[in-house]
């Protein structure tokens, strides 16, 4: 229960849906005359690509029914999966000689532990974006996994081994996670960080970076020319210190062609106009000459913190707070976002980073997926990002989605009743469904139906929301 001006209203997400020609059931919920909230969507403007990516999620682990629930009642279309190298995680414990001459078998992958996880989402039809993670202490010069490898065509083969492995059901691959030496493993948040530590021959991240890039892709590509790979998966404080622009700048001048996505990593408190530099990215990127269609991908994301905050576990006020995000990054058309992470909690009173309760069945921020994502068709394909202006609420968003039909949508965290006009729109009479993710609905059946007139290319509606709500208004046809 959230407080809002001295009383208990429970926490909210509505959806409405406009459908025409179509038996509805209409409930007549009442209107409220004077609005506190206003937004106008005009379906005349185009705003370029809303990308289905940005609903995407990362797991450290999940299971068969999980997946399921994700792809088919959420709505999600692609999930960050790794293949952890560091730890012995993959490749047994050896050394390089051992290796090279493959004592013991030790470099056969059927010798090998994988990841089963990333059949299963395969299979489940979700897209897999999979991370090969960290180095094989046993190759490194600190010893460590988050060091430099010591001789780089053993760690070409084995990038090499394990996308062969995987070749056919992943979609994307990348290399790193946060490399630049923030927020990691070992307390190794050192500048320039440990990729230049213990004898590595390189002084700097970006030159030791490129040359483990250039090993990644040369042993990835020599399987397969086209699948798309990237990295460097940057630590947040290369956003917060704006060196990340810096380092996708010294990617592209090394490994041009087999560059296809950036990716970092944002934890903090995002509103409607804090900078998340998808926009930086994107621009640093075309002027080193890549086509405005680079992909930038925000592949870890969350407020963060310690003790970790309500937004990035069950708690209530983390379904606006999604929606929020999610509606930014569609908006600003970002390729794609993976929440972290979509994992169960562990136990009752899990503090730490979950989406699904121990028993797996879906939190609150799980409502919000299921509205945006799933009801209004964000994540079934790539739509088109069109007008939309607001006040009296955080942020709201509008799209023609992959389909061709007209959603609009909005988010709140207090109690509002919204006056919402559309414009662009051919005269005649519209009939919108409203569906309502809260405490106390979940979204997955129609919560009202309001009949509406476009005069003028003008239609207005009115809708009441209670705290920590999203309204989305799909399929806006004539009846």
């Amino acid at each position: 229960m959230i407080k809002t001006s001295s009383i208990l209203i429970a926490p909210t997400l509505v959806c409405l849906v406009a459908r025409g020609n179509s038996p509805i059931k209409t409930n007549n919920i009442p209107q409220v005359d004077i609005p506190t909230a206003s937004i106008i969507v005009d379906f005349s403007v185009n705003n370029g690509t809303g990308f289905a990516n940005v609903f995407g999620v990362g797991c450290n682990g999940t299971t068969v029914a999980d997946l399921a629930l994700m792809k088919n009642d959420l709505g999600i279309p692609v999930i960050r999966l790794d293949q952890p190298l560091g730890w012995n995680a993959t490749v047994p414990e050896t050394t390089i000689t051992n290796y090279k001459n493959n004592i013991g078998d030790v470099a056969n992958p059927a010798n090998w532990h994988w990841n089963t996880t990333i059949n299963d989402a395969h299979h489940a039809g979700i897209k897999v974006l999979l991370d090969i993670g960290y180095f094989p202490p046993w190759l490194t010069y600190t010893g460590r996994e988050n060091g430099m490898p010591k001789d780089l065509s053993v760690y070409q083969d084995i990038c090499m081994k394990v996308y062969q492995h995987y070749k056919g059901i992943i979609d994307y691959v990348e290399l790193g996670n946060e490399l630049n030496g923030v927020n990691a493993r070992n307390n190794w948040s050192e500048t320039p960080g440990p990729l230049c530590d213990a004898g590595s021959p390189y002084s700097t991240f970006d030159a030791a970076f490129n040359a483990v890039y250039k090993a990644f892709a040369d042993g990835i590509r020599s399987v397969d020319p086209n699948i798309p790979l990237g990295g460097p998966a940057l630590g947040d404080a290369a956003f917060s210190d704006g060196t990340g622009a810096s380092h996708l700048a010294a990617l592209l001048e090394n490994n041009f062609n087999n560059v296809n996505f950036f990716s970092f990593h944002v934890y903090g408190r995002q509103t409607a106009t804090s900078d998340d530099h998808f926009g930086v990215y994107q621009n640093t990127a075309v002027k080193k000459g890549k086509s405005s269609s680079f992909m930038t991908f925000m592949d870890e994301w969350g407020v963060g913190g310690d003790p970790v905050p309500a937004e990035d576990r069950e708690g209530i006020e983390a379904l606006p707070y999604v929606g929020l995000c999610l509606t930014k990054f569609y908006m600003e058309n970002a390729a794609g976002a993976n929440i972290y992470r979509f994992d169960r909690a562990q136990f009752p009173s899990d503090k730490n980073y979950h989406s699904l309760n121990q028993d797996g069945s879906p939190t609150y921020k799980c409502r919000t997926w299921r509205l945006l994502a799933r009801q209004l068709g964000l994540s079934a394909g790539d739509g088109s990002v069109k007008g939309a202006s607001y006040s009296g609420v955080p942020i709201a968003g509008a799209a023609v989605n992959s389909t061709g039909v007209r959603v609009a949508w909005l988010i709140t965290r207090t109690a509002i009743n919204a006056k919402v006009t559309f414009k662009g729109l051919p005269d005649g009479s519209y009939s919108a469904q409203v569906y309502e993710a809260s405490g106390s609905n979940d979204a997955t059946s129609v919560r009202q139906t309001i009949n509406f007139q476009v005069n003028g290319e003008r239609g207005d509606i009115r809708i009441s929301a209670p705290a920590n709500s999203v309204v989305g208004i799909e399929d806006i046809r004539g009846m």
